[in-house]
């Protein structure tokens, strides 16, 4: 059993060890930046509003924390609490003290965060390693707490169709290269970023 245990999370230590170089992580979070920019130009294009004031400053919120999570899990395969935690708790505050439908938020982060734990143990009981980690987990309880529960499928499908597609181009691009571990934050963060954004085109 021991030696199971120690085998079973061979894959994702030797990944921390390697931790991506600096620069190629800034190049493949600039990037995402141009997707999150490209993602609210189509919402200004849809929407013909720019949001300000606490609007506007809730955007820049969530795009910076979720660039920054992206960032620090493309360079080293980890989603941090002190940036995950806090963004849960923004989401359900704004969905409390800023007229939005708080049910929808709480069951949300709820959600997210049991769903993608539960496939996480039983992934974990089945093959013995690690597929998703809790920092995946209380992402998409962040996602859930800012979008509520209706969205969270649609968040699931866009990341992980990015994902899928991410790695066949990888595949296409270098055959010859073998990669077993892909950061999932980032593409989580795409879903989370277009949900947010066209969340009232999404929910009618």
């Amino acid at each position: 059993m021991a030696d199971s245990a120690d085998g079973r999370n061979a894959d994702i230590e030797a990944a921390l060890a390697k931790v991506r170089p600096l620069k190629e992580s800034l190049l493949l979070t600039a990037g995402l930046l141009f997707l999150f920019a490209l993602i609210y130009w189509m919402r200004l294009e849809w929407s013909s509003e720019i949001y300000v004031g606490r609007h506007g400053m809730l955007d820049l919120y969530l795009a910076g924390s979720l660039l920054l999570l992206s960032f620090i899990d493309i360079r080293t395969f980890l989603l941090l609490d002190v940036l995950t935690l806090p963004m849960i708790a923004v989401g359900l505050a704004v969905a409390v003290f800023g007229g939005g439908d708080w049910v929808q938020s709480f069951v949300g982060a709820g959600l997210g965060y049991g769903l993608f734990a539960g496939l996480s143990w039983a992934w974990r009981r089945w093959r013995g390693i690690e597929a998703l980690g809790l920092g995946d987990a209380k992402l998409l309880s962040a996602g859930g707490a800012f979008c509520g529960v209706s969205l969270l499928p649609v968040i699931v499908l866009i990341g992980s169709s990015s994902a899928l597609i991410t790695m066949l181009l990888l595949q296409i691009l270098s055959p010859h290269q073998k990669t077993s571990l892909v950061p999932f934050g980032p593409f989580l963060a795409i879903g989370i970023w277009s949900c947010w954004c066209f969340r009232t085109a999404l929910l009618f």
